[in-house]
Parts: C-alpha cells; structure tokens; sequence
C-alpha cells in the first residue's frame, strides 16, 4: 500500500479507503489509485487485515476421511456451495483413513484462524482427534459422533435406512435377505447391522449366516455370495456403495 500510495501521490490512508470502497474520496483520486494499483498489481492480504481487525476470517475448515469417495465428494460440493452462498471460503483436506493426519489438520486449520471446522471422523472415539479439537472453533461432526456425543454432529438415519430397504424386499415376497457391509468398527457400518437385524426380526425373517461385515474384499465377497446363492438368499441389502460395487 506503500507503494500504491506513492505511485498514485496520495496518502496510505486515502488508498486503504478506495481498496475497501470507502466514501468520501473524490473520483479522480479513486482513479489515480486504482490505476497504480493495476500497474503494480497490488493485492489486499485478507489474511493480515482479518487478523489486524480481530475479525472473522469467513473461512471453514473441512476434514474428510476420503475425497476420492462419492458420498464424500457429495458432501464436499453440497458444503462448498452452502459456504459461498454465505460469503464463507471453503478450505479441505482428506485425513486418508488416518487419525494422525485428521488430527493435524484440524491443528492447521484452526492455526489458520477458520471460523469453524466440519470434521467427518474415522472411528467413533477417535482420541487423536478429539484432543485436537480447539476450544475456541465451533466444531460440528459429519456422518459419525463423538463417543460421548459431547460435540455438536449431523447423522443419517443409517439404522432406519437400511430397515426401511428389508421391508421393501419382504414386501416384494423375498424371505430370505442377506446383508454385506462395511468393517464393523465403523459406527455407521454397525448401526446398519443393527437395522437390518432388526427390520429381520420384526418380519420374521432369517439371519443366521445372511449377515457378512468387513474390508470387502473380493475374495471374501464372492465367497459370501456364492453361500448365499447355495442357501437359496434372493436379495441382497448392502451397506454402502463400496459394498455395492464389491459385490
């Protein structure tokens, strides 16, 4: 601004009040300093002047587990498009299915002053990164709680969803429904097991050897189904799309 200032022949004061739109200067001056500006292609840094002000710095931090992820990538531009209705910048990283790495991003962004953090975690109880959360950052959790349910989160239905998928195949007249999910060390992967085992017991229908969770291997999978094929299953309820794709 220095350097604007100079170049235009004004005072740094006069250049900050065109550089934020501010009234009183007269048409000329604003001339005079925006062409400097251009000549010496002058930037604002919102950065300093958010932490000059003590202001908001209209920023969010996201922390996914998988960018490469459809139903992450789903809530990447759902989230995105929600901040820039709002004047907010959109700032994400993918943790890559480690807790160390989702605990350090948070760090980074809250050290970048974010007005607040999205944090879909790894594992419910996640210590790595319930110690990172900063006191100071409104934080909410995507997809999977906190273990004691002590941070604000946003959840699916994921138990009365998949219900909600036996009771359209027993309504169809299949009886015997198998279920191939996710590693169960995953709240949303168990409460869909339960979901299922549930809408199973309220129809009356079988589960013994139907119920197969894991990494979803191909192996294993193909093995699974083929069980399922010899025990005479007719449909099938999976727990997510990779689960879909495995099979």
């Amino acid at each position: 601004m220095v350097d604007v200032a100079r170049a235009a022949g004004t005072s740094q004061k006069t250049v900050s009040r065109v550089v934020n739109a501010e009234p009183g200067v007269r048409p000329e001056t604003v001339e005079r300093v925006q062409r400097a500006i251009a000549e010496l292609g002058f930037r604002r840094h919102d950065g300093a002047s958010h932490l000059r002000r003590g202001t908001s710095t209209a920023s969010i931090g996201l922390v996914l587990e998988d960018l490469a992820g459809s139903f992450y990538s789903a809530v990447t531009a759902a989230v995105e498009r929600s901040a820039r209705e709002r004047g907010y910048l959109l700032l994400t990283g993918s943790a890559d299915g480690d807790p160390e790495r989702a605990g350090r991003l948070v760090q980074a962004f809250a050290a970048r002053r974010v007005d607040g953090l999205l944090i879909a975690p790894n594992l419910v109880g996640d210590e790595v990164l319930t110690a990172n959360l900063p006191p100071d950052v409104p934080a909410v959790l995507l997809d999977r709680p906190s273990a004691d349910h002590g941070t604000d989160e946003v959840l699916s239905d994921n138990a009365g969803g998949v219900a909600q998928a036996v009771h359209h195949l027993a309504d169809q007249g299949h009886r015997r429904i198998a279920y191939l999910g996710d590693d169960e060390r995953f709240w949303t992967s168990r409460q869909r097991r339960d979901g299922f085992l549930a809408a199973c017991a309220e129809r009356g229908l079988p589960t013994e050897g139907l119920v197969t969770l894991g990494a979803l291997d191909p192996d294993g999978v193909a093995a699974a189904a083929a069980g399922w094929a010899a025990s005479g299953v007719t449909a099938v309820v999976t727990g997510n799309n990779r689960a879909s794709v495995a099979l």
